[in-house]
């Protein structure tokens, strides 16, 4: 099921809530691919482009904490790069076993049950707990009140 921006997502700084925006979409394209047969060979494509982002933003994200002085930056960049290693090492074994899999209808599907649970875990618990929690943490920063921000 795809992953949908909420308002409860946002943090207050426009670059920053750009990047989470689209960071969902390519994430969600990562969970399209998983789901439909016929696109798990794009797999590598779609996670490649989610990666790649990540650290982009991961980069973008750790100079503005710099910048502002906020207080949790080296914790904040320490967890970017556990993530960013672990969404590499995914990344790595995603290609290896597209490889290795034969061409033929039930390898896909053993392949898809195979990866999605891991994927899936792992983009979403970075995806949406990293937003809402660790990064939610520099809301007050940019929000004037930040009891305006309301749960959907």
């Amino acid at each position: 099921m795809p992953v949908v921006w909420r308002e409860r997502m946002r943090i207050g700084h426009e670059l920053i809530d750009a990047d989470h925006r689209y960071l969902l979409s390519l994430f969600n394209s990562v969970e399209l691919s998983l789901r439909v047969p016929d696109t798990l060979r794009y797999l590598p494509v779609f996670f490649g482009q989610f990666l790649d982002y990540a650290r982009e933003h991961f980069a973008r994200e750790e100079q503005v904490q710099f910048k502002m002085g906020f207080p949790g930056y080296l914790e904040h960049k320490l967890e970017h790069q556990r993530i960013a290693a672990k969404l590499a090492e995914l990344q790595d074994r995603i290609s290896t076993e597209l490889d290795a899999m034969p061409e033929d209808e039930e390898a896909v599907a053993a392949l898809q049950e195979q990866l999605r649970p891991e994927i899936l875990e792992l983009a979403r618990t970075w995806v949406i707990d990293h937003i809402l929690q660790t990064d939610g943490k520099m809301r007050p920063w940019f929000t004037p009140d930040p009891a305006a921000i309301r749960p959907d």
